[in-house]
């Protein structure tokens, strides 16, 4: 777009909103949760065209962190689901019908299948039609309605806000309809997102509007317990048997994006292993014991072909000892790596307060201000942060 165009978009984006969101409405009414544990739903809406492989990188490396600090909220003492679903919006790679616009994963609780998304988004182009995107999120996810659930919708880009035939009003409306809070990031400079119109739309649906800085480097910090939960996490992954016709490939995925997290830095490995060992890592679609634990598989009925090769020849029985052995052990290795984790992230706060030389940066990165907006957000909706 050229700088003309670009300067009457802003203008009129200006024009059109300020009066429309310059008072918070009110959000309609939401009905009780019937359904019994809560679910945190996170919608990820990431502009993909040219300039944006910054966010890009920090979404794929900060994924884990993100993912770690979701699991310390609590709702009337019970712990969240945690599903995300991921979109790519504003990359001249994708069907102009559609508005450059592609639902990449719906929402899932299994963080391998977002991960290997992630990992494999690609930057070009392109037109970015944010409140579009927006309206195709709200209208095409399986948002969980109930007071006890939180349908947050979180959208980065970095062009003016205001483009493309859908309007922001419209975006509000959409919103408002599934109750979903949503918050946007403006990839630069805090007044420029103001003035292309991103702090608008999150005034009409209790969201908040947020801005990063894309060029901010995750900084890690190695201690002497990273080798320790990385062994641990091959441990772990002994304890996974994949099972049906997507269980050989669950598996893979898993290993793949261990290898994906190592590619990055050794510490971001060390992230997701630690992520594994929480509540929000899921993995009954394809593996025996998260299967048996959610009673999505029944080992007495199953078919002997769709188990794994090591209870294929087991009885009914002994499948069902096995399958409690290894939950078992699944349980162990994973406080074993909470328990190291704890004493990692004390030393990594201690390097930290001796140099602050990064703490800017760092504040100003995707994870860090994501995580503070969810809490902010679950706090206001009657949810607890353990920690």
């Amino acid at each position: 777009m050229k700088l003309v165009a670009k300067l009457l978009v802003v203008v009129l984006c200006f024009q059109l909103t300020v009066p429309l969101f310059a008072k918070r409405p009110t959000l309609p009414a939401i009905t009780p949760n019937s359904s019994g544990t809560p679910v945190i739903q996170i919608a990820l809406l990431l502009d993909t065209s040219n300039s944006m492989d910054g966010l890009i990188n920090q979404a794929k490396t900060q994924l884990w962190n993100i993912v770690k600090d979701l699991t310390t909220t609590r709702h009337n003492g019970q712990v969240p689901k945690i599903e995300i679903a991921l979109y790519q919006y504003g990359n001249d790679g994708l069907s102009i019908s559609n508005g450059y616009i592609q639902q990449v994963s719906p929402f899932t609780q299994d963080l391998d299948k977002i991960s290997d998304a992630l990992f494999k988004l690609k930057t070009n182009g392109g037109s970015e039609y944010s409140p579009q995107a927006i309206v195709h999120a709200c209208n095409n996810l399986a948002w969980k309605q109930g007071e006890d659930n939180l349908r947050f919708l979180f959208i980065a880009g970095n062009e003016p806000f205001a483009q493309g035939s859908v309007t922001p009003q419209q975006a509000c409306s959409a919103a408002k309809e599934k109750h979903v809070m949503v918050t946007t990031i403006h990839c630069g400079d805090e007044a420029q997102g103001k003035r292309d119109g991103w702090s608008n739309l999150p005034e009409c649906t209790d969201g908040r509007a947020l801005c990063i800085n894309t060029d901010a480097k995750q900084q890690y910090i190695a201690t002497p317990y990273d080798s320790t939960i990385l062994h641990l996490n091959d441990k772990l992954n002994k304890t996974y048997y994949g099972y049906g016709a997507v269980g050989a490939a669950g598996m893979a995925n898993q290993t793949r994006q261990d290898a994906n997290s190592m590619s990055v830095a050794s510490a971001n490995a060390v992230e997701r292993a630690v992520a594994k060992s929480t509540v929000a890592y899921k993995s009954a679609d394809w593996d025996v014991v998260d299967a048996v634990k959610e009673n999505k598989l029944d080992l007495a009925k199953a078919k002997k072909e769709d188990l794994p090769k090591e209870l294929q020849n087991l009885t009914p029985e002994q499948r069902k000892k096995k399958v409690e052995e290894l939950a078992q052990q699944r349980s162990a290795i994973q406080k074993e790596i909470t328990d190291n984790e704890g004493k990692r992230q004390k030393y990594i706060a201690e390097q930290e307060n001796k140099n602050t030389a990064n703490s800017k940066d760092k504040n100003k990165t995707l994870q860090a201000k994501m995580t503070s907006a969810v809490r902010e957000m679950a706090n206001s909706k009657g949810f607890t942060i353990t920690k």
